[in-house]
């Protein structure tokens, strides 16, 4: 049984090394799945987890910027949120609105805490707006040491603000699933007036 369990570690450990951070969430996710087994806890009252894939194009925003721009870039979002329930004033104001902390993995990493508002409620069908901003990984900088990367003048740094913006239409299937699609605004910036490098 010893044997069997050593041969399958070996078999993780290629996996582990190549995608640390797809372990850390599975591992975190079973962490929070472990903790959720209470239903009438009011702890978890209102928790819940959106994913969304995402597709778009950078904008090339000013003439210094050189790198190459690839046709599509692709994602995925993921959101753990909490829906307010009107205790406090501020949120029966912005009509319930949901508290999340959000992760975004593609050519960049980020984590970022959002807010998501309903700006108009139906049945079925509602339009909500969210904002959010945290603090964005980015794998390739600017780098004139091994390895060369002259032409990213774009990225100075691999830790950046994250900027998220979206605008989206749901349609609720039922009480637990939604679908939904929008148009998101996303930005990495390293926040510098003037900077030999341009921003991204």
């Amino acid at each position: 049984m010893a044997h069997d369990f050593e041969k399958s570690l070996y078999l993780l450990i290629p996996f582990m090394n190549r995608f640390p951070v797809l372990l850390v969430f599975v591992t975190l996710l079973f962490c929070l799945s472990q903790q959720c087994h209470a239903q009438d806890d009011r702890l978890w009252d209102g928790f819940g987890m959106e994913m969304n894939g995402f597709t778009g194009k950078v904008i090339k925003h000013t003439p210094k910027f050189h790198l190459p721009i690839p046709d599509l870039t692709k994602g995925v979002d993921l959101n753990f949120q909490w829906k307010t329930f009107g205790r406090k004033e501020w949120q029966q104001r912005r009509r319930f609105p949901i508290v999340g902390i959000g992760f975004t993995y593609g050519r960049c990493f980020s984590v970022y805490p959002n807010l998501t508002i309903p700006l108009i409620t139906g049945k079925h069908l509602e339009w909500t707006m969210r904002i959010g901003d945290g603090i964005g990984y980015v794998t390739r900088d600017y780098s004139r040491l091994h390895p060369f990367d002259t032409m990213n003048n774009a990225i100075g740094s691999k830790i950046n603000d994250y900027g998220s913006f979206l605008m989206d239409m749901r349609y609720h299937i039922n009480q637990h699933w939604d679908v939904q699609g929008g148009h998101q605004f996303l930005s990495y910036q390293r926040c510098v007036l003037s900077s030999a490098q341009p921003g991204y």
